[in-house]
Formats: C-alpha cells, structure tokens, sequence
C-alpha cells in the first residue's frame, strides 16, 4: 500500500455504541500481534494490520539486503541493513467531544487545540 512508501493513512470505525466497532477493529487486545501460528481470523482488524505490515517490512529489508551483498540475512545478522524503516502509529478514541488516547494506560481526554487556520489538533 501506499502507506509503505512514506503516505499516511486512517482507518476508522464509526458506529453506535453496542455496534461491533471496538470488536472489529481489535482492541480487544490479547496480549499483542497475532503471531503467524495464531489463527488470523479471529483477529481484529488492527493486529492483522500490523502484523501484515511489520512482515511487508522484513521481507523489503531482506530483498534490499540480498540484492545489495547477493547473501540473505535473518534476525540480529539485518542490524546492518541498507534499508531502514520507522512506523509511527496513534491509536484514538473519539467519544462524544472527547478524545483518548487508547495507547496510554491512563486514557485521559486529550486536550484539544485551534490553530490559527482553524484546524483543530489533539495535543
């Protein structure tokens, strides 16, 4: 996807309370990212997300080693690697005027800014 090469993306559950949202997307969390051995399907929709992306990632690494030195690498032997990349993620809750940052144990609202062009952030 797009999102690989650098673009940022949004996924987004809308619905009304009770609807399946929390449910679908997977923040039911058990304990992680669904590892290949677990049965994907069961899954919600974020950790199957992650994990295809982290696996994307491992896969462009290894082929930009293997074309760079013409020997494959694996685990602590890529620390060396050409390639590098950085995922960055939120993970939010809009509830009513609130918004909570669902990767903080605490999930206190976060407060709500108006830049002068009025777009609004959370901070």
């Amino acid at each position: 996807g797009a999102f690989l090469d650098g673009y940022n993306s949004t996924i987004m559950a809308y619905g009304q309370t009770g609807s399946g949202k929390t449910f679908s997307m997977g923040s039911e969390a058990h304990g992680g990212l669904v590892s290949a051995s677990e049965d994907m399907s069961s899954g919600g929709l974020i950790p199957r997300f992650m994990s295809d992306i982290f696996s994307n990632l491992e896969g462009q690494k290894m082929r930009s080693d293997v074309a760079a030195s013409g020997k494959s690498c694996s685990g602590e032997e890529c620390e060396d690697s050409l390639i590098d990349f950085q995922v960055t993620t939120s993970f939010l809750e809009v509830y009513g005027e609130d918004v909570h940052d669902l990767l903080d144990e605490d999930r206190k609202p976060l407060p709500l800014r108006e830049d002068v062009n009025g777009s609004v952030t959370a901070v």
